[in-house]
């Protein structure tokens, strides 16, 4: 899990203790900690509860592993963005 993804949980959860927050996510502190440290990743649903909670939309998407034909160059140039940034 990177850790712009799990800055972003942090800051969802705002000012609820980690405590609080699990309880209202429905699972355990532990749980809770181990995917807002990116030790484990959150399910479908964990993450399903927490887009609930927090009042926010959660988006899922495939992203090849392997680049593939560029539709433009736009999208050349968000790909070498993200690439930039994963490796800061």
């Amino acid at each position: 899990m990177d850790l712009a993804y799990r800055e972003r949980l942090k800051k969802m959860r705002g000012t609820k203790t980690v405590t609080k927050f699990a309880e209202e996510l429905g699972m355990t502190k532990s749980n809770y900690s181990k995917i807002e440290l990116g030790k484990v990743n959150a399910s479908i649903t964990a993450l399903q509860r927490i887009a609930k909670i927090t009042n926010s939309t959660l988006v899922v998407d495939l992203i090849p592993n392997e680049p593939t034909e560029l539709e433009s160059e736009s999208e050349q140039i968000t790909l070498e963005l993200e690439i930039e940034e994963d490796k800061q």
